[in-house]
């Protein structure tokens, strides 16, 4: 299932990547719902394809705006919170840093996994990731298949 919503400052995509024939109920899934959040358009099609291509997540939810992202997140019931959020690190309103400190104000128990992503590799922001409990991965674009599949080897 597609969805495609402008209404809001931004927009996002709802790609349920299970109800699709190359990936009908013969693939296994490591997350079953990622919200990923990167003001960039093009940047977060190339994460829902390599997404798909390793078998990351049944559904994923995009935003390209982090102040629509933490509306939303920030209102989700925990029974339907996403397993894993990624996050771009330099957006504008709200960067990633910013968006994550804000949603665990709002939400302090959440549990899901949270991959920071960067244009740009920097140290310090690489060990302030390392820090934090909820984040499993700092990665730096271009992402590729084999950092989600180094996720997915990870957690097996």
């Amino acid at each position: 299932m597609y969805k495609a919503d402008s209404t809001k400052s931004g927009f996002f995509f709802v790609l349920r990547l299970s109800h699709l024939s190359d990936l009908c109920s013969t693939r296994d899934f490591m997350f079953k719902k990622v919200f990923i959040v990167d003001d960039e358009p093009i940047y977060t099609f190339i994460l829902q394809q390599i997404s798909s291509r390793v078998n990351f997540a049944e559904t994923i939810e995009i935003r390209n705006s982090s102040k629509d992202a933490y509306e939303e997140l920030s209102q989700t019931p925990d029974s339907e919170f996403p397993d894993c959020l990624i996050f771009d690190i330099q957006m504008p309103l709200l960067n990633g840093w910013e968006l994550l400190s804000k949603l665990k104000e709002k939400k302090p128990d959440f549990k899901s996994e949270v991959i920071l992503i960067s244009s740009f590799f920097i140290e310090s922001e690489k060990q302030k990731s390392m820090q934090d409990m909820n984040i499993s991965r700092y990665l730096t674009k271009p992402v590729t298949p084999e950092d989600f599949k180094a996720i997915l080897e990870s957690k097996k």
